[in-house]
């Protein structure tokens, strides 16, 4: 699978925490948009745009990243046209 995968750690309203698997597009369409290999650091916060899976689970497919100092870093649709529902 030619996809990029990470894994985010959320708490929740209740204090607990899921772990939530990101999808995003190929290596070469994220370098294409301005991500690195150091772009993501453990442990920083970070906001995740995306599409959840349809079953529920913990499961989504990224469009859009903000890092912890505020830069947006697209990942699939560009930010300036957010995907129509």
């Amino acid at each position: 699978n030619p996809h990029v995968r990470f894994f985010l750690d959320v708490k929740n309203p209740d204090q607990t925490v899921t772990n939530w698997e990101l999808t995003l597009p190929s290596t070469l369409q994220l370098l294409r948009r301005g991500w690195t290999k150091d772009l993501l650091a453990v442990g920083a916060t970070t906001t995740v745009d995306g599409f959840r899976a349809r079953d529920g689970s913990a499961l989504a497919n990224v469009w859009l990243v903000t890092l912890s100092d505020g830069r947006k870093v697209p990942a699939g649709t560009p930010v300036d046209q957010p995907p129509s529902h």
